[in-house]
């Protein structure tokens, strides 16, 4: 008797560390998936800045999870932007101290294309390499 009690004994708890083992189990899982989501609107974007001279001042890859290219931007901590609205959405105006003027402004392209809509609209893709062009007005 004394022997069919241990072993009851020890059936319960194995039934209640399996119970437990497989609650903390379906949490991980959960948590597993949550990560899997969120890794997926993840975009993994390089940013490169030239001067008006075309040299380059800045040349990074960097991983964002922000829709849009504005956000991305400011979430960059070694990027300074400096931006400001318009009825036409935001535009760039200084990028690590350096201002646009009267005879230059911040332009940006999308892979090698100039960019056809503004920096607060762009939805970022994964793999995009934005290049921001201090360019002269002409005309």
């Amino acid at each position: 008797m004394k022997k069919t009690g241990i072993i009851s004994i020890i059936a319960v708890m194995m039934l209640g560390m399996a119970v437990l083992l497989s609650a903390c189990s379906a949490k991980d899982g959960k948590n597993t998936e949550n990560t899997a989501v969120k890794a997926e609107n993840v975009k993994n974007i390089e940013v490169v800045v030239y001067d008006a001279s075309g040299a380059v001042i800045y040349d990074n890859k960097i991983a964002t999870d922000s829709d849009k290219l504005l956000d991305a931007l400011k979430g960059i901590t070694d990027l300074k932007i400096v931006s400001e609205d318009s009825q036409y959405g935001a535009f760039i105006t200084s990028i690590n101290d350096i201002k646009q003027d009267s005879n230059h402004f911040w332009n940006y392209y999308i892979n090698g294309e100039y960019a056809n809509v503004g920096v607060s609209a762009y939805e970022v893709q994964n793999n995009d390499k934005i290049e921001f062009r201090l360019e002269e007005f002409n005309g």
